[in-house]
């Protein structure tokens, strides 16, 4: 699952906490993609339950470059349960 901090229903981190709080979601993997680089963003959304943590770039390639990364290491690169309880 792929999770921007800045929505326009609110802060990232509210969706986060509810995510992390239901059973059933948990175990799903979570990368926060943001437009913020602030260490504090980082520490706190790591410290709710993010898996991982990448910052959108000012620059469409090296964004595109940075989701084709995400989507290849949590498709392709690793093992997955096939089911989620």
């Amino acid at each position: 699952m792929l999770l921007d901090l800045q929505t326009p229903q609110g802060d990232g981190r509210h969706a986060l906490r509810h995510i992390r709080a239901n059973a059933r979601l948990r175990s799903i993997p979570l990368v926060i993609l943001s437009t913020s680089d602030n260490p504090r963003d980082v520490e706190d959304c790591l410290a709710l339950g993010a898996n991982a943590y990448h910052t959108k770039s000012v620059s469409y390639p090296m964004h595109l470059n940075t989701v084709r990364a995400i989507f290849h290491y949590w498709l392709q690169s690793t093992t997955m349960p096939l089911h989620v309880s």
